[in-house]
């Protein structure tokens, strides 16, 4: 993230983000270089990156100490779909997670969810939109995936599928599952910056992008060992 930003999610990010703002009109607005009321003492080379990175490992070390049984169930529901011949589902929101869909690195495993006209809206009547008993759905965001999709979930939970979350968890009130359901608390902390600038005003360098993509590779990875280990061969996601 930019030295120049706060995530918008703590209570002073909008407003340090508008003072910072430039005056002219859309889409030519930008924002000031550096904060010209802003100084900070030269930093030693490397001092930054060392303390990102320790800290990366250290959140990283959570995340499969604390998650790891859940993200391998989340692993056999996607196999057991995908052997059942029902589908295994993804969705996610953030900076990294947009980009995973049609990057080299995506193992190309799960579906990509379905544009259905609505989807994003009440449901209305009783029609389903395909999903079924035999699905699997992973939706990944950032501290709010249960309150951000709603009506997703409300499509999926009334077809019976199973269902895997995952988002950062201190806004517990925003992530409330339904019972059978997994969520995979991805353990960055709010405000989401774990570097400290000596004489800076704010924290810098998230790790919400690192974790929320290792907890979609991390299933990812848990599920072509659990195929492997069956010689089992479904057909190529969508």
């Amino acid at each position: 993230m930019p030295v120049m930003f706060q995530s918008i999610k703590a209570s002073t990010g909008q407003a340090r983000i508008d003072k910072y703002r430039l005056a002219s009109p859309m889409p030519q607005r930008g924002y000031t270089k550096f904060h010209g009321d802003l100084t900070v003492p030269p930093i030693p080379a490397g001092q930054l990156g060392t303390e990102w990175l320790a800290m990366a490992r250290k959140r990283l070390g959570m995340l499969h100490e604390r998650e790891i049984h859940n993200i391998r169930q989340a692993a056999r529901w996607a196999v057991d779909a995908r052997a059942s011949g029902g589908t295994a589902y993804f969705w996610g929101t953030g900076h990294v997670l947009g980009h995973i869909r049609g990057s080299e690195h995506n193992p190309t495993i799960f579906t990509a969810f379905p544009a259905v006209p609505n989807m994003d809206a009440p449901m209305e009547g009783t029609a389903l939109p395909g999903f079924t008993a035999n699905d699997f759905a992973l939706g990944i965001g950032y501290d709010a995936v249960v309150a951000n999709d709603p009506h997703k979930l409300a499509w999926l939970r009334r077809a019976g599928a199973k269902i895997a979350l995952s988002a950062a968890r201190y806004k517990p009130e925003n992530n409330k599952t339904e019972p059978g359901e997994i969520f995979i608390d991805q353990r960055w902390e709010f405000g989401d910056a774990d570097v400290t600038v000596p004489g800076y005003d704010v924290n810098i360098a998230p790790t919400s992008g690192l974790l929320a993509i290792e907890v979609y590779l991390m299933i990812c990875a848990e599920i072509n060992a659990l195929e492997a280990a069956t010689n089992h061969q479904p057909p190529a996601a969508r």
